[in-house]
């Protein structure tokens, strides 16, 4: 019998993780969190959500000799060349799909999660033995309201790549413009290869809830520095620390 996601899923959490995920209610509606010292990381679970210090947070330090062959199977993703809006919220650059549902998703386990947005950090907030790239991409993905796909993929420095033109042509620089439409594919953003690291956590962000299944993948793509100091120039620190595992496993998958 083919197992599903969720099933598979289960089968990585620990004992130590709570049943059910934490509820966005627990968190303040008047928030107002950040990346500095007095509304950063480490306070935002006295500003914002409790469980922003619970014991399933992400990201994680991954270290590759530590990890074992998961039973996930492998990452299926449709993404078309389509119009597509890039904006500044003010902590990220985020892009998202126009609202015509269905056209851009991923397939894994057996389940279809539709793309919600893609947004960046930098530093990268996962780690590969202790190790942080530049930058980050996280492409979200939602099942439901508590199920959710995030594929992390580490921007490291290298050539100039021109396929991310169209987006990094028509950076958003200040938060609260109206979103600029590209049109763009978002397979450009991925590497050819899709193998991960997978295990469960949370959002990066208040509220924390932990409802993601993360798949942070073992190749990284290119940016030239210029590409990069771009984004830098924007946000030139918006990642999360890396929190403890406490005892969950991390899988491979191809």
């Amino acid at each position: 019998m083919k197992r599903t996601l969720g099933l598979a899923v289960a089968l990585v959490v620990t004992v130590a993780l709570a049943a059910q995920p934490a509820s966005s209610a627990e968190c303040s509606a008047s928030c107002d969190w950040g990346y500095g010292p007095e509304d950063g990381p480490t306070q935002w679970g006295d500003l914002c959500c409790p469980v922003c210090d619970g014991r399933g947070q992400s990201p994680i330090d991954i270290r590759p000799l530590d990890v074992t062959p998961g039973e996930l199977g492998a990452l299926t993703i449709t993404y078309p060349e389509s119009h597509l809006e890039f904006s500044n919220n003010g902590r990220t650059l985020e892009v998202s799909p126009e609202l015509v549902s269905g056209e851009h998703f991923l397939e894994v386990g057996g389940l279809r999660y539709d793309l919600a947005q893609i947004h960046f950090h930098s530093l990268s907030e996962h780690t590969i033995d202790g190790r942080h790239a530049p930058m980050e991409a996280h492409f979200v993905h939602r099942r439901t309201s508590y199920d959710l796909v995030v594929v992390a993929v580490m921007i490291e420095e290298g050539e100039h790549r021109a396929s991310f033109n169209p987006l990094w042509n028509s950076l958003p620089t200040d938060a609260g413009d109206d979103p600029r439409t590209v049109i763009f594919n978002p397979k450009k953003l991925l590497p050819r290869k899709l193998s991960y690291y997978s295990y469960r956590g949370s959002l990066t962000t208040p509220d924390c809830t932990e409802i993601v299944t993360w798949f942070v993948l073992t190749k990284p793509v290119n940016m030239s520095i210029e590409q990069i100091e771009a984004f830098r120039g924007i946000f030139s620190s918006n990642y999360r620390p890396t929190q403890p595992l406490n005892g969950r496993a991390v899988v491979s998958g191809e």
